[in-house]
């Protein structure tokens, strides 16, 4: 149990950086830029995590796309308390399981979580998309 709250502790430091870094992007470069490329770099993580293998290492698998994930979320900080609860949805029902059960297989998991981190890279672009057209290009 402690070693998977060590195992994300890099995402939420990649969280804190990005969005006070991203404070100072804005008044250089403006928030439609900065959302922008924030929901890109986090619609590369998501891709990235889409891809996981079941039997997949934390370095080589995870730690990536969890730092992507992380600063492009620090980044764009839109839609994010809104966006877990689908994404969590479809994870658990993509699985066939519909609930984590011990003795669950490794690849139906894996294959409700990858569904879910597609679905993110989706809505992500689509964000990206929104930023584009709606945002003003503004330092205010």
């Amino acid at each position: 149990m402690l070693a998977a709250g060590v195992e994300f502790l890099p995402i939420a430091v990649a969280i804190v950086v990005a969005a006070h870094g991203g404070g100072h992007l804005i008044s250089q470069f403006g928030a439609k830029a900065v959302i922008g490329t924030g929901l890109a770099v986090g619609a590369g993580g998501a891709f990235l995590l889409s891809g996981l293998p079941a039997d997949g290492s934390y370095l080589a698998d995870l730690l990536p796309g969890f730092l992507l994930l992380g600063v492009g979320g620090g980044l764009a900080a839109a839609g994010i308390a809104l966006t877990l609860p689908v994404l969590s949805t479809i994870a658990a029902s993509q699985s066939g399981l519909g609930a984590v059960a011990e003795g669950s297989s490794a690849a139906a998991l894996t294959q409700g979580i990858t569904s879910a981190f597609q679905a993110a890279a989706v809505i992500a672009l689509a964000g990206v998309a929104v930023a584009a057209t709606l945002l003003r290009h503004t330092t205010r």
